[in-house]
């Protein structure tokens, strides 16, 4: 059956390529403020930060190479900074304070696969949701027992993925996952 975006990833998409370009305009009204809500943040930060491009650009500045847990990792990060050492993600939709657990996963990874190509480590790593303008600064990037957390779950998913023992969870996303044929199995 063929991959078919949903409404919403087709909205993420069409945003997240208009702040990659610095173009914050846009006739539909959602879009229009949820670009406002990127205009916003990044005016608040420092200037020239380094975007992303697409997913299928081979030459995206925002796509990291390298290991974790040595596992070979791919991630990407939206928008970036060398100096000072910052990164972020944009999230189309409103913070969640339940799914933080999640989002300092993503960080921790990312931070590590920064630190691989900089030879330095990420300071702040933020999620920026343009719906509700909601901000969540990664916890796992500075407090060591969340780092140590975030270790350890990082390490029980890469452990059940490897066994096959963990809960397959199937949804949109999964299309673009490498490891779908593990849960294509069933």
């Amino acid at each position: 059956m063929p991959f078919v975006p949903s409404e919403a990833m087709l909205l993420g998409s069409r945003v997240h390529a208009k702040i990659a370009k610095f173009d914050f305009s846009s006739d539909v009204l959602l879009e229009r403020h949820m670009l406002a809500n990127a205009k916003k943040f990044l005016d608040a930060q420092p200037q020239n930060p380094i975007m992303e491009t697409t997913y299928e650009d081979k030459k995206n500045p925002g796509r990291f190479f390298g290991e974790v847990f040595g596992q070979k990792t791919v991630g990407i990060f939206d928008f970036h900074w060398i100096d000072p050492a910052m990164a972020g993600d944009w999230k189309t939709g409103k913070l969640d304070i339940r799914y933080t657990q999640s989002y300092d996963v993503q960080a921790y990874i990312l931070a590590e696969l920064y630190k691989q190509t900089y030879n330095t480590s990420l300071h702040k790593f933020y999620f920026k949701f343009l719906r509700d303008g909601g901000l969540y600064q990664a916890r796992s990037i500075a407090e060591s027992s969340l780092r140590d957390q975030t270790t350890d779950l990082i390490l029980d998913a890469l452990i059940g993925i490897d066994s096959e023992d963990y809960r397959k969870c199937k949804g949109p996303l999964c299309n673009w996952c490498d490891a779908r044929k593990l849960c294509d199995a069933d």
